[in-house]
């Protein structure tokens, strides 16, 4: 018998015509880049400042305010702000001394053609109109809290008394004294060790629904993006059942009934038995029914149970079945569906 069903089965797919199907449910989408910029006041670097420290002033308050500040009409500055940014840079360095207050604000105008201007009212306020800070445009930081939280949880696992080893990867250091650990660990994180937070297959861009603000004040209430592309790809039969099939697929079916007949899974006696109308099963009456033996019923069941195993067998060359009539189709699910809860 399993030959036999495998054979049947095997006809019924070499029969069948199959094209391929494409369905794509893509929903609505945008597509933004994963990269936030923003803007922020310049502010001297390391290279700039040892620079202008050693020129002399007045030209020393010249190069600093041009790589301070800007023209732009409309912007504005106080005095106080001006000369404070100037007194935070240059304090520290005597040599060559600083310009009083006055000469920088007066630098200042010159250097831009503006004027000095008093804003009255409360309070009353010094500015210098028509200029304002170099802005410089970065990429936004990303959770800075969350490599902070990373370096807490490490170092308070060994919150103890006394030396405690380093676990960090592969570090050898064994013996590091409570008051230590900390500075210790932060010597892992120099940049280069650090992986690159993208691999360089991956796309710049981060895909997000259409009604999502970008970039989200509160990311981890955003509702999860749609796929970019949802494509179903599918085979689909379509030809019909050739008669040499439909004779294969009823001998299956037969085959099913006889070895499913004390299952709940199995067709039941009524107007539309195997799929012909109007065919109905004999029963036997209750006093006039023929007793079968003992070894007739257990020869039977023994049979039920092989048929079972055997159709659980070929289960998987059930599921690539494809018949085009809705009908027959449902006998295939029905085989399988057995099949399965065997």
């Amino acid at each position: 018998m399993p030959s036999v069903l495998r054979i049947l089965v095997t006809l019924l797919l070499l029969d069948q015509v199959q094209e391929n199907v494409t369905l794509d449910i893509t929903g609505d989408y945008h597509t933004v880049p994963s990269a936030v910029l923003s803007t922020k006041d310049h502010e001297l670097n390391k290279t700039e400042l040892d620079g202008l420290l050693p020129i002399h002033e007045p030209k020393r308050c010249f190069d600093w305010l041009a790589l301070m500040f800007v023209k732009r009409p409309g912007g504005e500055i106080t005095q106080v702000d001006l000369w404070n940014l100037y007194k935070d840079a240059f304090e520290l360095c005597q040599d060559p001394p600083m310009l009083p207050a006055s000469e920088v604000i007066k630098n200042a105008t010159t250097m831009f053609g503006t004027q000095s201007l008093v804003i009255q009212g409360p309070p009353t306020k010094f500015i210098i109109q028509d200029i304002d800070r170099r802005k410089d445009t970065i990429l936004a930081d990303k959770l800075k809290s969350e490599l902070c939280e990373h370096v807490l949880q490490h170092v308070k696992s060994y919150d103890v008394e006394g030396e405690a080893a380093c676990l960090w990867s592969t570090c050898p250091v064994d013996k590091i004294p409570q008051d230590r650990f900390r500075a210790h660990v932060l010597t892992h994180f120099w940049q280069a060790h650090i992986p690159a937070e993208r691999n360089p297959s991956q796309s710049d861009t981060i895909t997000i629904s259409p009604a999502t603000n970008h970039p989200d004040p509160n990311p981890t209430q955003r509702n999860p993006p749609l796929p970019r592309s949802t494509v179903i790809n599918s085979l689909r039969t379509v030809n019909d059942a050739p008669s040499v099939s439909l004779l294969a697929l009823l001998c299956i079916r037969i085959l099913f009934r006889a070895s499913f007949a004390a299952v709940e899974a199995a067709p039941k006696v009524d107007a539309d038995h195997f799929g012909f109308p109007g065919v109905t099963e004999e029963t036997e009456d209750e006093d006039g029914g023929q007793v079968l033996e003992e070894n007739t019923l257990i020869n039977e069941k023994e049979g039920g149970r092989r048929g079972r195993r055997t159709f659980g067998g070929i289960r998987k060359l059930l599921e690539a079945v494809q018949i085009k009539d809705e009908v027959l189709m449902g006998w295939i699910t029905e085989m399988i569906n057995a099949a399965m809860e065997e």
